[in-house]
């Protein structure tokens, strides 16, 4: 093998070492608190950087059998730094992922949702729709884009908001429903018994 062959796998072999920098460089900033990035996006950080390890081995295993022998000590020494990175960052990340998908992590982050929801409860008012027609559309609109469509609300919650903002024989319509399964079943009563009649 030439020496331009050489030099064209230390080239490649900056660019796996850079790639791992750049890894780093994401590992820090979790670290450090600058970032908090979502599950996704971290998996796939994992996933992308997963066979650095044999890229590198791959090409510096041809760097060690093609180079000089004066040159072999100081190809030898690239092993032990990128090897150490390599795992530090991999594991960390590994274990990071581990903590944010343990039922643990999973109870925590619902309980943080609920009591995020349990905060906004207050600050969301609707109109009360009493069963008139012509009134149903416009709070059929508000309700849908205040509560309905609320990803931080749950159905025991919407249930409540809906019951809460009815009165007289829209209220009729929904009796018999449970709030704690029915919610989606009270929505579309309601749906069904006042779109039919406004659109018919």
């Amino acid at each position: 093998m030439t020496s331009v062959d050489i030099k064209q796998l230390i080239r490649n072999r900056g660019s796996i070492k850079k790639r791992l920098t750049t890894f780093e460089k994401y590992i820090v900033s979790i670290k450090d608190g600058l970032i908090s990035p979502d599950s996704i996006d971290v998996q796939l950080r994992y996933d992308n950087n997963i066979n650095l390890i044999h890229e590198f081995e791959n090409i510096q295993k041809l760097i060690e059998e093609h180079c000089t022998e004066e040159e072999l000590k100081i190809q030898f020494e690239e092993r032990e730094p990128f090897e150490n990175k390599y795992y530090s960052n991999l594991s960390f990340l590994k274990d990071y992922i581990s903590k944010r998908t343990s039922p643990t992590a999973i109870e925590n982050s619902s309980s943080i949702k609920d009591s995020l929801s349990n905060f906004l409860l207050p600050k969301i008012k609707l109109p009360v729709f009493n069963g008139e027609y012509d009134q149903w559309l416009e709070f059929k609109k508000n309700f849908m884009s205040t509560i309905d469509s609320n990803t931080y609300l749950n159905d025991i919650q919407k249930y409540n908001f809906l019951n809460a903002a009815l009165e007289g024989y829209a209220k009729r319509v929904i009796s018999g429903c449970d709030e704690s399964q029915d919610y989606q079943r009270a929505w579309q009563k309601l749906c069904e018994k006042f779109d039919k009649t406004v659109f018919t």
